[in-house]
Formats: structure tokens, sequence, C-alpha cells
């Protein structure tokens, strides 16, 4: 997530790359911020040893 304090000059050209590359971007301060494009969802794409094993850890343990 992108979060910029004002509203850039090419507001369409930003939401555009921040679709495609699925960053979200909000805009204002803190208490008034604004989400023009919300973030893509994670998707894993692969699967490696360690996140098998820590999957398996947290199963174990939850069983």
């Amino acid at each position: 997530m992108m979060w910029l304090r004002r509203t850039p000059s090419d507001v369409d050209t930003m939401v555009h790359e921040s679709r495609r590359f699925g960053v979200g971007v909000m805009v204002g301060p803190s208490e008034r911020a604004e989400v023009l494009v919300p973030p893509a969802p994670f998707v894993q794409r692969r699967f490696t040893a360690a996140g098998w094993l820590f999957t398996e850890q947290v199963y174990q343990r939850l069983r």
C-alpha cells in the first residue's frame, strides 16, 4: 500500500500503474485518508520447503 499526502497531478496514470502492479494507493492525512486503489490480494504462486514445514508445524500445534 502506498500512502500519499496529496493527490498527484497525473491521477489516471497512477491508478493505471498501481492496478497493473497490484499496489494499493491511499491519499490524504491519516484521519481522512481515502483509498483510491485497493491492494491486490496476496496469491501464493509456489510452495517452498520452508513454507510447507511451517504449515505442518502450525497444523500439528493446532491439533
